[in-house]
């Protein structure tokens, strides 16, 4: 059902050595069938000599969702597990979407909400017909009304489905989405045990519409229900300062203690330009704080006499060419007394963020369109464009850009070719954390 991880791992160095660039994380989606499937419905429902409480469907086609008054009422919920087990625990999830094929409702002319809950114990999809109610919830005996999984309380989505027709009960055929991307996260990050989800009606009514979704059992298999999971790695371009409130780490700003121009990493920067200049080539990261009369250092702050800060730094291929997320922020505090500040953020040499007239602490975060970045050397620029007061400083506690990448890695053999590619000067180096 999934393609396995060595092809996507060929695909994406043939993509790379290709020279196409897409901005994506690595995206999976899941479709199981029957036999790989996990998913069923409840049903509160005693009607005549049929009883529905303890009736396992779990070999059923189709899955309901609703309450409704009819002949005394009933009640519908529907139970669904994912296999995450091919996303990594230290990845992030950017996006996950579940999607449900609608082809039958009752009292199509209503509409209600179907929420999604997080079971809280695992449970036992069953092949369907009675089973003895055991009296307490057991999560080895088939789900059923009387012996159903516990869900929490948090409706981690929701979806409101609107009306589909005149009145009465008849065919949809159309597909539903809910976005489930911070479930699928705290699932994936390990913060809850993955034993599910619920989807539940509008929980106090009794009077709504029912709806009847396809299941992993269904015989056309484009029906069955989907789950688009989009994930990738994060990482750090940089992390300078402590977020201590400080600049103690820092330099104090002047041209006797260090200059414009810092190098987060090691590296060959001669083909980069930031607001300062072009940029130099390094044998090693510069220190935050050197003490010495030395250019090196990181500047504490921007001043009249000191307007423009680059901040030099190395990506990685991967980080260059397959980010799809990149953020960018930066705490300013200790702003000079009855000082204004305006200022311009770049990334090689592109504004993507402005700020004008900041005239207390202020926290930064920003955006910034990935496709910016470059393997290799890069530079983020800050500049003050303007402001006033007879001090006109404005300091730093810290200043970090993060990203996230595809998940995939190049074999051993593309690796080879981008080391000799860097070995020839290219600086497609591999990013490695830095400390202080």
């Amino acid at each position: 059902m999934f393609a396995p991880r060595t092809l996507l791992t060929l695909l994406a160095a043939t993509i790379l050595l290709a020279g196409a660039l897409p901005a994506s994380g690595t995206i999976i989606t899941l479709q199981p069938g029957p036999t790989e499937g996990k998913d069923t419905r409840v049903f509160d429902y005693t009607y005549g000599t049929t009883d529905n409480d303890n009736t396992n469907f779990g070999a059923d086609s189709l899955m309901w969702v609703g309450s409704n008054t009819w002949r005394g009422g009933y009640h519908n919920r529907t139970f669904l597990t994912f296999d995450l087990s091919s996303i990594p625990a230290t990845n992030t999830v950017l996006s996950a979407k579940l999607d449900l094929y609608l082809d039958y409702m009752e009292h199509r002319n209503l509409s209600d909400t179907v929420y999604v809950r997080r079971l809280t114990n695992d449970w036992t999809e069953g092949t369907g017909g009675i089973v003895p109610d055991p009296g307490a919830y057991d999560p080895n005996v088939p789900a059923t009304w009387n012996n159903q999984p516990p869900a929490d309380a948090t409706n981690w989505a929701s979806l409101t489905i609107p009306v589909q027709g005149p009145s009465g009960h008849g065919s949809v055929g159309k597909w539903f989405s809910w976005d489930i991307t911070a479930l699928v996260e705290a699932w994936t990050d390990g913060t809850y045990p993955n034993d599910g989800l619920m989807l539940i009606a509008t929980p106090t009514g009794t009077g709504g519409p029912t709806y009847r979704f396809a299941s992993s059992d269904h015989v056309t298999t484009t029906w069955r229900p989907t789950l688009t999971v989009e994930h990738g790695v994060y990482y750090e371009a940089f992390n300078i300062g402590d977020r201590d409130g400080n600049q103690d780490e820092f330099e104090q700003e002047g041209d006797l203690r260090n200059d414009a121009q810092f190098y987060d990493d090691a590296g060959d920067y001669t083909g980069v330009t930031g607001i300062t200049g072009v940029g130099a080539d390094v044998a090693s990261a510069e220190p935050w704080i050197n003490n010495d009369s030395t250019t090196e250092g990181f500047p504490r702050a921007l001043t009249s006499d000191r307007p423009d800060l680059d901040i030099f730094f190395m990506l990685s291929p991967e980080q260059g060419n397959l980010s799809s997320r990149l953020d960018f922020e930066t705490n300013l505090i200790m702003l000079g007394t009855g000082s204004s500040h305006d200022l311009e953020f770049l990334l090689n040499g592109t504004v993507f963020d402005s700020l004008t007239n900041v005239t207390s602490a202020t926290l930064v975060q920003s955006s910034i369109d990935p496709s910016l970045l470059v393997p290799g050397g890069n530079v983020l620029s800050i500049r003050r464009t303007g402001g006033g007061s007879a001090s006109p400083w404005i300091q730093f506690d810290y200043l970090t850009l993060s990203g996230i990448t595809s998940t995939i890695i190049p074999e051993p053999s593309t690796f080879l070719i981008w080391s000799l590619l860097a070995g020839l000067g290219l600086g497609l180096g591999w990013r490695r954390r830095r400390t202080k």
